[in-house]
């Protein structure tokens, strides 16, 4: 389920970071960052392998992007996906969403430890639907 306060973030079509970014048109990685910008969304990619997708910056960590993240949308394995959690800065203030895949109970264990808003299990192509 997406709490209220997401879905109005999702309405002002807020910044989102993709944390699992690829060049591979086959792979979410690279679906979901085109989709959402496709729909007015500002998106940002994290990936350590990659300077750039396509034309579009790629940074290593969420703590190397050039503008904070509203939305933190993760497509990557789950024991990447904790690694990533862990290595969050403390400042970081924004919603973890989690896509189908991307998490086990530790995963959630971890991004719920941080205090914020959690999204674990919907997909985000599905919920920002225009």
């Amino acid at each position: 389920m997406v709490p209220q306060s997401v879905r109005e973030l999702l309405e002002r079509k807020a910044r989102i970071a993709v944390v699992g970014a690829s060049a591979d048109p086959s792979k979410y990685g690279h679906i979901i960052p085109r989709y959402l910008e496709r729909r007015g969304y500002p998106v940002l990619r994290v990936n350590p392998a990659h300077d750039r997708v396509g034309e579009a910056a790629c940074h290593a960590t969420v703590a190397d992007l050039p503008e904070a993240p509203a939305i933190v949308d993760f497509v990557v394995p789950p024991r990447v996906a904790l690694a990533v959690v862990e290595g969050l800065p403390d400042t970081l203030d924004a919603v973890l969403w989690f896509q189908p895949g991307s998490f086990d109970a530790a995963v959630v264990a971890a991004a719920e430890a941080r205090g914020g808003v959690v999204v674990a299990g919907p997909c985000i192509m599905v919920e920002a639907r225009d």
